[in-house]
């Protein structure tokens, strides 16, 4: 089963009043949140959201699950969740509430502000089971016999847990959307108390008790014990308020230079990781990666409170030439910072001078010579296919194809030595398209010259 959180839509009203309907039904969500229009609520809203799901019929693990009809053999989608968002209160003037909300329930630590939080209107969410009009098993409307038969009960609390998860990922998908939203504020009937899983004896005197699928995502508030009364209490009442905070969802990573301190964290991190990990990146070694840092290499940790939960390493020595022959680079200057290290192409025909100039100029510079011939010998006699037809083309006096001299010059034009002291490349001929392709393909060189 997979849970999608999107936007709501017009056309998930009829789902919705079904939803409500399995939910605890109309009455019992008029009086939680008040009179509503989901047609009206999804149009004018700050933000509505809609939680899907698409029940397998053959859960793994549990019996055939038995749908109405002729149900049986599809993966019906449909809502299992819900909420509409507001920046301001349903109840009171909407301009005052910051104030009123500080001075009586926000949190010490909440910096709460007009701008940073929304009001959650309407909250509804339900067991994927219990939405698509199954529970454990067997459809609804047949009772389960005994109210304190155990297994009955580990079924109503697995929905419960079900249905505060699909809760969850609706907050947390707001989150996400708004990133400049940092709380999330429900106001539900002050009489209300608190039901389902977890609740506490004695919170709240009505038959209403609290959803229990807002418990596990929101922090039940309390009115501040030394706050005194508000002139705007008559226009708020007293409401029961429920907060969420976005640290609890999506929490704000520290970044600092890793140490050795963090290896302990983030062993269990790799480990759970290492195949992949070693397929993508090859061997490495954590300790390694945080203890021998210098000037070339780096390491970053993020932590998550105090605890270590990522590692970012990161080396100057890199393989320019591979990247820039995988990456259509052109917007990025290929790479290479523009700099004073004079970077040459010489083109001419046999016989021209090129290697004398190339020589001379090479010494005048403190500059790499990189001869195309020089390397065409080195990579034949690395064995390299290329490279011994390079040598054969060479003695007979052909032009090497461009394709050619760029993948035999590539990785040495890209060595940190050439990047460092710049390069000088000499041994290419002047075919006509060689002469365009090369200019082309080699646009870090910062001049071109070309010998009759």
């Amino acid at each position: 089963m997979g849970i999608v959180v999107r936007r709501a839509e017009p056309g998930d009203q009829r789902g919705l009043t079904t939803l409500v309907g399995k939910a605890g039904g109309p009455s019992m969500f008029r009086k939680l949140f008040g009179s509503y229009n989901f047609g009206q609520m999804i149009e004018t809203s700050y933000l509505s959201v809609s939680a899907l799901s698409t029940l397998d019929p053959n859960p793994a693990g549990g019996g055939d699950v038995h749908l109405p009809g002729n149900r049986q053999q599809q993966h019906p989608e449909f809502l299992v969740g819900f909420a509409i968002l507001s920046d301001s209160p349903r109840a009171g003037i909407s301009e005052d509430w910051l104030e009123w909300f500080s001075e009586t329930h926000a949190p010490a630590d909440a910096e709460v502000t007009m701008t940073n939080t929304l009001w959650m209107d309407f909250a509804v969410a339900v067991s994927a089971a219990r939405a698509s009009g199954v529970v454990s098993g067997v459809a609804v409307g047949r009772e389960e016999e005994g109210d304190n038969n155990a297994a009955a009960r580990r079924g109503e609390e697995a929905e419960e847990e079900e249905a505060a998860g699909i809760l969850e990922d609706i907050v947390r998908t707001v989150f996400n959307t708004l990133p400049e939203i940092d709380y999330l504020v429900i106001s539900l009937p002050g009489d209300t108390s608190t039901g389902g899983k977890g609740s506490k004896k004695g919170a709240g005197t009505a038959s209403i008790p609290t959803p229990a699928y807002l418990l596990r995502a929101f922090e039940v508030l309390s009115r501040h014990a030394d706050a005194s009364p508000n002139n705007l209490d008559e226009a708020y009442g007293t409401p029961r308020l429920l907060l969420c905070d976005r640290m609890a969802f999506l929490p704000t990573l520290a970044i600092r230079p890793a140490c050795v301190e963090d290896h302990d964290d983030l062993m269990p991190v790799f480990a759970a990781q290492s195949d992949l990990l070693s397929a993508t990146y090859g061997e490495f070694f954590l300790a390694d990666m945080i203890e021998l840092q210098d000037n070339e290499n780096k390491a970053l940790a993020a932590l998550v409170q105090g605890r270590t939960c990522g590692l970012l390493a990161t080396s100057s020595d890199l393989e320019l030439g591979l990247l820039q022959s995988c990456f259509q680079l052109d917007d990025y200057e290929h790479l290479v910072k523009a700099s004073e290290a004079p970077r040459v192409l010489i083109l001419g025909p046999p016989g021209a001078g090129k290697t004398t100039l190339a020589v001379a100029m090479a010494a005048k510079y403190g500059s790499v010579l990189v001869s195309v011939d020089a390397e065409a010998k080195a990579a034949a006699d690395a064995g390299s296919e290329q490279g011994e037809r390079a040598l054969k083309l060479l003695d007979a006096g052909e032009v090497l194809p461009s394709e050619m001299v760029l993948s035999l010059v590539a990785t040495k034009l890209a060595s940190r030595e050439c990047q460092k002291s710049g390069w000088v490349l000499e041994g290419v001929g002047t075919a006509a398209t060689g002469v365009d392709e090369l200019e082309e393909a080699i646009v870090m060189a910062t001049e071109v010259l070309v010998i009759a």
